[in-house]
C-alpha cells in the first residue's frame, strides 16, 4: 500500500535514484513518502571540512556529495501524475550540532537525555535542506 524511502535516494548515483523512484511508483499501491535532504548546506561542508574522515557523519555526507542531492525537481517529474504535499524538515544547524554533541559519550548521553525533552520545540525550527514529500496516486 505505501512505500516509503526515509534518508535513502540520496545514497543513490543519479540514474539509479531515477530508477528506484520510478519503481516506487510502480509498485506502490496507492502511497509513497520521500524523506531527506535536497541540498547541501554549509553545515554539511562544515562536516566535510572538519570531521574525521572515517566518522560516520562525514562518510553520510561524501556520499550525498559523490552521487549527487537529489533535486526536488526529480520527484515532480518522476511523480507528475500524482498528488504532492512536501513539508520541510528539521533544520540542518539544529542536526548538524546534535551530531556534534554525539561524537563523544557524555554528549550522547545529554542529547538523548536532556535534549530529548526539548523535542516539542525543535520540531518547530524547520530548515529548507530536508524535506518530505506526501506522493499520492490518482
Amino acid at each position: 500500500d505505501v512505500v516509503i524511502a526515509i534518508d535513502a535516494i540520496e545514497h543513490f548515483p543519479k540514474k539509479e535514484r531515477l530508477k528506484s523512484l520510478k519503481e516506487m511508483l510502480r509498485v506502490s499501491k496507492k502511497h509513497i513518502i520521500v524523506a531527506g535532504p535536497f541540498e547541501i548546506t554549509k553545515w554539511d561542508k562544515l562536516v566535510l571540512k572538519k570531521w574525521p574522515k572515517n566518522s560516520p557523519t562525514y562518510i553520510n555526507v561524501k556520499e550525498h556529495l559523490d552521487y549527487g542531492i537529489p533535486d526536488g525537481s526529480e520527484i515532480e517529474n518522476i511523480f507528475k501524475n500524482c498528488r504532492i504535499h512536501m513539508i520541510y524538515g528539521a533544520h540542518s544547524a539544529l542536526s548538524y550540532f546534535i551530531k556534534l554533541l554525539e561524537r563523544n559519550l557524555v554528549g550522547k548521553v545529554f542529547s538523548r537525555s536532556v535534549l530529548k525533552l526539548f523535542y516539542p520545540i525543535f520540531i518547530f525550527i524547520k530548515g529548507k535542506s530536508r524535506r518530505c514529500y506526501f506522493i499520492e496516486k490518482i
